[in-house]
């Protein structure tokens, strides 16, 4: 069988504190890598050659393309692997349901520059740009995200866009009352949002990387929830052995948040950090995406035990605000901060399964987490499911 080979070359160091260099003994030393892979199906090893210097990843960016015979066309290569420091055949499919297809070549292109982005000025740009008021402005810009998108109207409480005073106000419409299904139960999980399956599954954190990402990428409940704050246990040890499901709003969706099951607010934690993409190429691409990216952590009392429900910013995400608390994002880089919400103080804390929480200004991803034993995931759940806020996705143990 012919070789395939791909070339890889640094463009550009990053200062993300989150990098980390690759380790793998062949590829410690690089200037031009030559990526060969040969063999059967079953035994497909990497080789790299033409030593010359240290090639961090994914402290480096990187520039891909790629020379294949037809023999190779056939077979996606998952070259994350080689990125992590493993052979191809020691990445393993983790036991949570998640996207089988590796990063393609295009998903690296596009997702590797990212680590050189200004992250946080686009989205400040942005959370200007949706709230211009002029009629001429804003009216083209909600003509257009429709025509781009092909957004339905008929769902919304107001169904002429026009009558939107910005685009954020468009872009945060609330919907019709029979727009999505009714509440299913208190025995029922409802989809807290409208979006796309990325992953499910049991919470394995014994190695701090019990929660699936993408193919071959996994990360920590406890860094996800914490954000090195002191209080760590508080959010994260109630969710070890548990259940997730991670849920993307693409630009389309409707993007308010509503309560899984009935529940009071326990508290909030805002945790500063990046704005890489949250789509799927760059999910596919870099790792521990959702513990580098800013996000909102909210614990909920439920009577089935606690409940964390996680608001993941992007580029471009204007702010994320709670129907209690108000904006959280943006923050602009302030430390962790935690509010608490104590039952005697705020009795009227208290929501109903399908009640509105929380919003995003532009979209992104929200995280799902049960403790062990309390939910069951719906049998027919898979990697990419579209989901309407509402709709049964699991019944409570």
């Amino acid at each position: 069988m012919p070789p395939c080979v791909f070339y890889c070359s640094g463009i550009g160091k990053t200062k993300d504190p989150d990098a980390r260099a690759c380790t793998h003994p062949a590829s410690v030393l690089a200037r031009s890598v030559d990526l060969s892979i040969s063999g059967s199906s079953s035994q497909m090893r990497p080789t790299l050659r033409n030593a010359g210097f240290a090639l961090p990843m994914p402290g480096h960016a990187l520039s891909v393309r790629a020379q294949a015979s037809p023999a190779c066309s056939s077979r996606p290569i998952d070259i994350s692997a080689i990125f992590r420091g493993h052979p191809l055949n020691d990445v393993t499919q983790p036991p949570a349901e998640s996207s089988r297809h590796p990063a393609s070549f295009l998903d690296y292109i596009k997702a590797i520059p990212q680590y050189s982005y200004p992250h946080h000025l686009p989205s400040t740009l942005m959370r200007g740009i949706t709230r211009i008021r002029s009629p001429r402005i804003k009216n083209w810009q909600i003509r257009w995200f429709i025509r781009q998108y092909g957004v339905d109207m008929g769902e919304a409480l107001e169904p002429d866009p026009m009558s939107y005073g910005d685009f954020n106000a468009f872009f945060t419409r609330a919907l019709a009352p029979d727009a999505r299904p009714a509440p299913p139960g208190e025995q029922h999980v409802a989809s807290p949002v409208d979006g796309q399956i990325s992953a499910f599954g049991s919470i394995d954190d014994i190695d701090g990387g019990g929660i699936v990402q993408a193919k071959g990428h996994r990360y920590g409940v406890t860094e996800l929830l914490s954000g090195g704050a002191l209080d760590t246990e508080t959010f994260a040890a109630p969710f070890r052995g548990g259940q997730f499901i991670t849920i993307y709003l693409s630009p389309k969706d409707y993007h308010r948040v509503h309560m899984p099951i009935a529940g009071r607010p326990q508290g909030i934690r805002y945790i500063p950090g990046r704005l890489f993409s949250v789509n799927p190429a760059t999910t596919r691409v870099i790792p521990r995406l959702f513990t580098r990216n800013e996000r909102v952590a909210m614990v909920f009392d439920t009577a089935n035990g606690p409940l964390a429900l996680v608001m993941v910013g992007a580029i471009f995400v204007g702010g994320i605000e709670t129907v209690w608390a108000g904006t959280i994002m943006p923050s602009y880089r302030q430390p962790v901060s935690i509010w608490r919400y104590d039952q005697l103080r705020h009795p009227e804390l208290v929501f109903r399964q399908g009640q509105e929480i929380a919003r995003f200004n532009m979209g992104s991803t929200v995280i799902l987490l049960f403790p062990p034993n309390s939910v069951h995931w719906t049998p027919s759940l898979r990697s990419g499911t579209p989901l309407r806020m509402g709709a049964s996705i699991g019944m409570l143990a």
